[in-house]
């Protein structure tokens, strides 16, 4: 299976999840509302009328967004990202303070997830696909504990297990009163250097992640075989070596019961060695 049809498989498994849910109304609106579910769970407390206010603006940036020109390179749709996570931060800023529900993990999830489900909607189209050249990796703790297999150079200090998406991407107000968080920029740097080592050329992080997402279910026992069939410790989650037997022998996967539930298909018995 080459990559272009390594990519599209894995796109299309996901949209077909949410397919209807993303064409029955406007898009980006069902986007964004399909992206906070996404980070529901760690909304707690959080009040109604800021949330739909903070949604409302994501969702009025995000328009904005693509009525523009497409981003040229990575530096001009950080700018963008930037703007978009400020729309859902501001909306939880009161007397100068940003609540727990407004910080910087929980805007990255709602933007990024958004995007994710607007470029499945857009590619099965055909349209609008330089948009999303240069969009981020979404951090979650699945993502994250991908990154934390990783062993490239330039991992951030702060980056291990213990560190939390939802919770320690605090950002600062910079001089003109814009939040940011360089924590998040340093992440997504990291993510970027893995994605080119690991995955090669062909792959940005967008298009990296939904394979990352699928696969980090199954991490042990992929580590665990080739511990076995090559009688080293593997010391990250994938390398050239591993992708391709994942491509040969691991095309799909169905999904049954829930999340963390997967009947992995293979085309051959040659891993079992």
């Amino acid at each position: 299976m080459d990559t272009n049809a390594l990519k599209k498989t894995y796109v299309d498994a996901f949209y077909s999840q949410y397919k209807d849910e993303l064409e029955s109304g406007d898009v980006v609106t069902n986007a964004v509302n399909l992206a906070y579910k996404d980070a529901q769970r760690r909304m707690k407390n959080i009040d109604s009328k800021k949330r739909d206010n903070a949604k409302a603006g994501v969702i009025q940036v995000i328009n904005e967004y693509f009525e523009n020109k497409a981003p040229s390179d990575q530096e001009k749709y950080d700018g963008y990202h930037a703007s978009i996570c400020n729309a859902w931060c501001n909306a939880f800023e009161q007397n100068g303070r940003l609540a727990e529900q407004g910080n910087y993990g929980k805007a990255q999830k709602i933007v990024n997830m958004a995007f994710k489900y607007l470029y499945c909607y857009y590619s099965n189209r055909g349209e609008k696909t330089d948009f999303f050249k240069y969009c981020h990796y979404t951090l979650d703790s699945y993502t994250l504990r991908w990154l934390n297999g990783c062993k490239g150079e330039g991992k951030p200090g702060f980056l291990n297990g213990d560190f939390k998406w939802s919770s320690n991407l605090i950002p600062e107000k910079n001089l003109d009163g814009e939040y940011l968080c360089s924590q998040y920029d340093e992440i997504q740097e990291y993510a970027r250097k893995c994605v080119d080592n690991i995955f090669g050329e062909g792959w940005s992080v967008f298009e990296a992640e939904f394979f990352i997402w699928e696969n980090v279910i199954y991490y042990d026992f992929l580590k665990e075989m080739l511990k076995r069939r090559n009688n080293h410790l593997y010391e990250g989650l994938f390398n050239e070596d591993l992708l391709e037997k994942i491509k040969e022998n691991y095309p799909s996967i169905e999904r049954k019961r829930g999340l963390n539930d997967f009947v992995i298909e293979r085309k051959s018995s040659e891993v079992n060695r």
